[in-house]
């Protein structure tokens, strides 16, 4: 199995201008929470326009059951936190999931690229999954503290990417990051 690295998806020289106008942080101040909620909207108005976001992203958060939702998707789950607010213009949204959208998953490059190394290896399923736990777990402790926290759902997303017709491997490897915290 070839597993492709995840990649940063290209924007446009007018999308590059929303990008830079968008503040990733949880809380911008006022002024600049804004500009960036404006910017967003227009960005991924944008993306979506043009077909930019890879498909397994999009699936992640549009069609894609959340765990533990009850069989809604990401989308279902966040817009019924939203109280009327616009999916696009929230801080949350902006801070996870746009951000997911575009650069992939958070994670540092040298695990990623490990991890897309041992899917590449994998011979026996059984062997690769294992092989990706124990990586998982022992990345998720060896993260600094104030990470750990978001590490099952970064690698659930790498797995999806890495290995996308197995969403039981991608479940697994989060479970394997969940039992390191």
């Amino acid at each position: 199995m070839k597993a492709a690295l995840p990649i940063r998806i290209k924007l446009t020289e007018s999308e590059q201008q929303l990008f830079d106008q968008i503040e990733f942080v949880p809380n911008p101040g006022r002024e600049k929470a804004v500009v960036s909620s404006k910017a967003s909207h227009e960005l991924m108005t944008s993306l979506l326009k043009r077909d930019a976001i890879p498909e397994v992203r999009k699936s992640f958060f549009f069609t894609d059951p959340f765990p533990g939702g009850r069989g809604k998707t990401h989308l279902e789950v966040f817009e019924s936190n939203l109280g009327g607010r616009n999916l696009y213009e929230d801080s949350s949204f902006i801070n996870f999931y746009l951000r997911y959208f575009i650069f992939g998953p958070d994670l540092p490059l040298g695990a990623i690229k490990r991890f897309c190394t041992i899917v590449d290896e994998g011979e026996l399923a059984r062997d690769m999954r294992e092989r990706l736990r124990s990586f998982v777990r022992q990345e998720t402790r060896n993260a600094e503290r104030s990470k750990r926290h978001s590490y099952p759902e970064e690698f659930y997303k790498l797995a999806l990417e890495c290995i996308p017709d197995d969403p039981f491997i991608a479940k697994s490897i989060r479970d394997a990051a969940m039992q390191a915290r």
